[in-house]
């Protein structure tokens, strides 16, 4: 049925959601392959340089 399961995760109470959703739904699916990637916001921080 489902190959892969992507799951984006930002901390928040819906992301939580989702993640136990994926999590769930891989149980059930053990040809699945879950990958979660967890976002975060630059514009947060004052600074970021990537050059040093």
């Amino acid at each position: 049925m489902y190959r892969h399961i992507l799951v984006a995760y930002d901390g928040s109470e819906h992301a939580e959601r989702a993640l136990k959703t994926g999590l769930a739904l891989a149980k059930l699916l053990p040809e699945a392959r879950l990958v979660a990637v967890h976002v975060v916001r630059f514009d947060h921080f004052e600074e970021v340089s990537i050059a040093d």
